[in-house]
């Protein structure tokens, strides 16, 4: 009798492991894990299948962008007018800009005629337009105006301001007549001035009697 009981305890022990081991086990929480540039979490379905989601973070980069600074009124004139703008252009010395040799004169014929004036006499003309001006032109590339303020035209000579004839007279050699050459140098600008103004003429017309 006793062996009998102690084999029905034995039994019922073994029937009890079965029964826990067979027990479904309870679905967790999605694990989640972090790899690389963002979190990825993966978690299982009802239907035991598992999902894994995950996020990439971006990291964006602004490139600062410059501003050309503007033309002084006198470039931009210069600059639109397609017929003049090549004559000033081979008149301008190397490595300054249309804008650094035009900027303080008080029109266009004054500018052209003061770079006719250093052309014919081989007078530097950073020189001639600093004596006129008051500004000296910078060569090669202008560095940019602090941001928000625009490119200053303060003279940078504290000098009288001369005429045409005048600088002429300061810079050139002593046997140059300096009215004479101020005066054809502005009478060359104004010739710019006009043909650039002027609009082409027409080619003429060929009648069917002059093709025969």
């Amino acid at each position: 009798m006793q062996v009998s009981t102690i084999s029905l305890v034995v039994a019922l022990c073994a029937a009890s492991t079965v029964a826990v081991a067979a027990a479904p086990q309870p679905h967790g929480g999605p694990k989640a894990t972090t790899h690389g540039n963002g979190p990825k979490s993966t978690g299982t379905t009802d239907s035991g299948a598992t999902t894994t989601t995950s996020s990439t973070s971006t990291n964006s980069t602004t490139t600062p962008t410059t501003t050309a600074p503007p033309l002084n009124p006198i470039a931009q004139k210069i600059s639109n007018n397609h017929g003049l703008l090549p004559k000033v252009t081979a008149l301008l010395p190397k490595g300054m800009s249309l804008d650094q040799a035009t900027i303080g004169y008080k029109n266009q014929g004054q500018a052209l005629a003061a770079l006719h004036a250093a052309h014919n006499l081989g007078i530097p003309y950073a020189d001639l337009k600093t004596a006129m001006t008051g500004i000296t032109p910078i060569v090669g590339p202008v560095p940019p105006a602090p941001t928000g303020t625009a490119p200053t035209t303060t003279p940078t000579s504290t000098t009288p301001r001369l005429s045409l004839g005048q600088a002429i007279q300061k810079l050139a050699p002593t046997s140059v007549r300096s009215t004479t050459e101020a005066t054809t140098a502005e009478h060359q600008a104004s010739r710019d001035l006009e043909d650039a103004s002027t609009p082409p003429k027409p080619a003429p017309k060929t009648t069917t009697a002059e093709k025969r």
